[in-house]
């Protein structure tokens, strides 16, 4: 999905008819900070070595404007740490921080024409639904399922595929023959000339989604 990033692709395959996250799934809000995080890292903005998160540049790449809420509360901060954004985005999920980045990928999407609202008027007032179009999801379902095939060319698409499984989402979209097959080609990559950039990156997710889980817990 060359047009859409990491974090914009799992808001469009998570995203309610609120036009938001399930208020009950704080693993897929972690997610998303974690996945904008890894646009980042992509876009050159940062690096990510082991907890700290280095800050390399300023100024974003047009197609990561979506996350310019996420970069610019990592450009505040004294010490960037994994810790310490966990600790921004933590708690119960609903704090501004949060909504902010998730208004700004949505706006992103509608601005893609990947996701459209419809509007209704009711009993108590406006309502604002928000659907997703099901033709790009199918494209990355697609794309999620040839992943695999030449790894060292879709790390983006693996990483979505990581990120899905950690917020228990592939049910919805991959049949369970699918899913086996999925999880039998993660086990495969552990042999594979990649498999130290897999594990690094697999590492880094696993690190920023315990922290993360422990903030929304406590």
């Amino acid at each position: 999905m060359k047009n859409l990033t990491i974090s914009e692709q799992f808001f469009l395959l998570m995203m309610t008819k609120k036009g938001t996250i399930g208020a009950l799934n704080d693993y897929g809000k972690v997610s998303l900070v974690m996945a904008g995080l890894l646009d980042l890292q992509n876009a050159g903005i940062l690096k990510i070595q082991e907890s700290q998160v280095v800050l390399l540049e300023t100024e974003i790449p047009e197609n990561y404007q979506s996350l310019a809420p996420l970069a610019a509360k990592i450009y505040e901060m004294k010490k960037r740490t994994l810790e310490k954004i966990a600790d921004a985005y933590g708690g119960t999920f609903l704090d501004r921080e949060l909504n902010l980045l998730i208004q700004n990928i949505r706006q992103r999407l509608e601005e893609k024409g990947v996701i459209q609202k419809k509007q209704e008027s009711g009993l108590l007032g406006e309502k604002v639904s928000w659907f997703a179009d099901e033709a790009k999801i199918g494209e990355i379902i697609d794309s999620l399922k040839g992943a695999f095939d030449n790894v060292d060319e879709h790390l983006d698409q693996l990483t979505l595929v990581l990120l899905l499984q950690k917020s228990n989402a592939l049910a919805q979209y991959l049949s369970k023959h699918d899913q086996k097959v999925m999880k039998e080609d993660l086990k495969e990559l552990k042999h594979s000339p990649l498999a130290k950039d897999v594990q690094k990156m697999m590492n880094v997710i696993d690190q920023m989604y315990v922290m993360l889980a422990v903030v929304a817990i406590v």
